[in-house]
């Protein structure tokens, strides 16, 4: 077809021939790394804790290093499906969502081990009693179930009180809260993200309250692709609870599975997603690891554009001011 035809096709069909405006464009705020920074990134990181780092130091007492991290009961995104007539309105259900979010606090350690996980919620009627009401007999019946059921200790339940909120918002609270129940081995070392959830006053809780002797943070924008917390234990417990809750508004039962699910997962593959990301990652192995997960879904949201920004400053010598709390 000659390019003359073409252009006729394409009138016909609606479409208009318009200059294309080239450069003097307003720039972004900021620009998203590509892979090949990211695995530069990725491995540089790596090569470094591998040779002369944590790594290197905890590589053969594995029971001494741990990875820390939060993950929610989140489903506000979820979708649901049914048939409905055609040309009527939306299918309205019967059952509605939770109105809470609670956090989880995860540890996976360097041997396979890993720390129970711990919900935090503001959700009263989760938390069991020792004492109720009449009235709160059958839901403290149900909690109780729910315990056996999953074979979890009630003690992994905890209330967060954040007053009237329903989000359970990451905080260093939360973490020393496990620590001060699961005290690490002396001498052990940890990494997390480099957000401010483990931050009070500007310093990093988990080396200045003295829970670990070692400790530093993932890069933010390789943080999913290397801790074996994020896109690997939540990510493949996620997907599995997904698949197995039909009713979301029983908070109780959804989040104790989830808890559990975490459990089995850590169980599993804990041990292999440590020795593929961190402790035997080559340099063969950064585009495998990276690749797993999509550019799109790693920058989608402003946030980690911010995060990647952020970065940048760091490289410049430009600090960044901040704090912790719930």
């Amino acid at each position: 077809m000659t390019q003359r035809s073409a252009g006729n096709y394409l009138r016909d069909s609606g479409f208009k021939l318009k200059e294309v405006k080239v450069g003097d464009r307003k720039p972004k705020k900021t620009v998203a790394p590509s892979y090949t920074e990211m695995e530069f990134l990725l491995w540089n990181w790596v090569s470094e804790h591998q040779n002369n780092g944590i790594i290197k130091r905890y590589y053969n007492q594995r029971s001494k290093l741990c990875s820390i991290d939060f993950t929610f009961t989140s489903h506000r995104t979820s979708k649901r499906t049914s048939f409905g007539a055609s040309g009527a309105g939306r299918v309205h259900g019967d059952k509605e969502l939770s109105r809470y979010t609670n956090c989880i606090v995860t540890i996976l350690w360097a041997d396979g081990t890993f720390t129970p996980s711990y919900l935090f919620t503001a959700n009263r009627e989760l938390v069991p009693k020792t004492a109720h009401t009449k009235k709160d007999k059958p839901r403290q019946a149900h909690l109780a179930a729910l315990f056996s059921e999953f074979n979890m200790d009630k003690s992994r339940v905890i209330y967060a009180n954040i007053g009237k909120r329903t989000y359970a918002t990451e905080c260093p609270e939360f973490v020393e809260k496990v620590l001060e129940l699961h005290p690490p081995p002396d001498g052990a070392a940890a990494f997390s993200d480099n957000g401010t959830s483990l931050m009070k006053d500007g310093e990093p809780i988990l080396k200045t309250k003295g829970y670990f002797a070692e400790y530093d943070t993932y890069p933010a924008v390789v943080h999913h692709a290397l801790s074996p917390n994020d896109n690997l234990l939540h990510g493949t417990a996620k997907a599995r609870w997904k698949g197995l809750v039909h009713d979301w508004s029983d908070d109780a039962r959804a989040s104790i599975m989830l808890l559990s699910l975490l459990d089995e997962e850590a169980k599993k593959y804990g041990k292999h997603w440590w020795e593929r990301n961190l402790l035997n990652l080559t340099s063969a192995g950064v585009k495998p690891l990276l690749h797993d997960i999509p550019m799109e879904k790693l920058f989608k949201l402003e946030k980690r554009k911010e995060l990647y920004q952020k970065w940048l400053e760091e490289q410049n010598g430009v600090e960044g001011v901040t704090s912790g709390g719930c």
